[in-house]
This record gives structure tokens, sequence and C-alpha cells, in this order.
């Protein structure tokens, strides 16, 4: 199937950039009386050059990562990996 237009053009897809280079899907920080200081999401590509979604939370003692590889772009759905064809 052929990629729209929106597809070719999406910048969160089709970034450039070496491993863990990342495009930011969002951010929000909290004020200091508040137990989480802040919370984040990006597109990040990893060794393999794979695209995945990281999240992170951080709080005044500690910091949380995780992150998945994925299929399609969250934001134009363009497929993201080739189908082997054996």
């Amino acid at each position: 199937m052929a990629e729209t237009k929106a597809q070719q053009e999406c910048t969160y897809c089709h970034f450039h950039g070496s491993a863990f280079t990342e495009k930011s899907l969002f951010m929000k920080k909290y004020g200091p009386e508040e137990p989480v200081k802040a919370i984040g999401a990006s597109i990040t590509k990893d060794l393999d050059g794979q695209l995945r979604i990281d999240m992170w939370v951080s709080t005044s003692k500690m910091g949380y990562q995780n992150g998945f590889q994925i299929s399609y772009c969250p934001i134009c759905g363009r497929k993201l990996v080739v189908d082997d064809e054996n």
C-alpha cells in the first residue's frame, strides 16, 4: 500500500540520527509539593535503528523508564517494519 502524503512527511517516524535519537511526544512537569515531579514519552531510535516508544516518570527519590518497539508510527500510522517474505 502506498504511503499517504502525511505519512511521507511525518517528522516522528522519518527522522535521522544515531542510536537513542528521540522525538518528544509529551512531557509534563509538576510542582515541588507533588510526589511525581515529571512524566513524559518519546519516540526513540534504538541501537538497531528500530523505532520504539519510551515512557518515563521522575520522583524526588527515583526515576523509572521503560520502552517497547513499535510496528506502526503512533502519529501517522505508517508501518515501520518490513515483513519477511520467507
